[in-house]
């Protein structure tokens, strides 16, 4: 599931073309247009159309309308058909392997949640067409190789693109975004 405003096409762009890449074909993209107007839903689905087909048709755009942050999250959860989900922002770019890490670890403890580890990099605004340039390379925040629930309460360690949860346990415990926080969804969602 990714959530985007459709106002970014450019990093989008960059983000579905990391998924484009995927060492597994065996996922489908939920992206959950939350914006005000038909022209950002008509400027994602132009963005999509030019991808191999081989990727674009497994890239649903769904239009989502009110809310806050989680409603999009919420939505996919009800539209997601596989059997387990992941989650991105339209500004998140994944390592070729990241749906092979989660098929992996699901098929390791079928049912269980999925974490993976994350790299951060540096950049600056730009007025370039992307709008921003990289500044570092990216880098592996040593604190979150490990899971700590503890240190997890502290300070976040496993961001939004960061884990893969099972859609049935979701499903049977209602587990969904609280829609009523402004910041902070993944966490509490984790």
């Amino acid at each position: 599931i990714m959530r985007t405003q459709g106002s970014r096409l450019e990093i989008l762009s960059e983000s579905l073309l990391s998924l484009a890449g995927q060492t597994s074909e065996d996922f489908e993209v939920l992206l959950m247009v939350h914006a005000l107007n038909d022209e950002a839903v008509a400027g994602v689905t132009r963005l999509v159309g030019p991808f191999s087909p081989a990727f674009s048709r497994r890239v649903r755009i769904i239009s989502v309308s009110g809310g806050d942050r989680s409603r999009p999250l919420n939505e996919g959860l009800r539209a997601a058909l596989g059997r387990y989900v992941a989650f991105l922002d339209d500004d998140d770019v994944v390592t070729a392997d990241w749906v092979e890490t989660f098929l992996d670890g699901a098929a390791e403890r079928p049912g269980a949640i999925i974490r993976t580890v994350t790299a951060d990099q540096e950049v600056r605004k730009t007025d370039s067409v992307v709008g921003y340039e990289p500044l570092s390379g990216a880098k592996v925040d040593e604190g979150r190789i490990e899971f700590s629930m503890v240190r997890h309460l502290e300070i976040n360690r496993t961001p939004i693109c960061a884990f893969a949860a099972p859609v049935d346990a979701l499903r049977a415990y209602s587990i969904e975004f609280d829609e009523d926080l402004a910041v902070l969804e993944d966490w509490h969602f984790f």
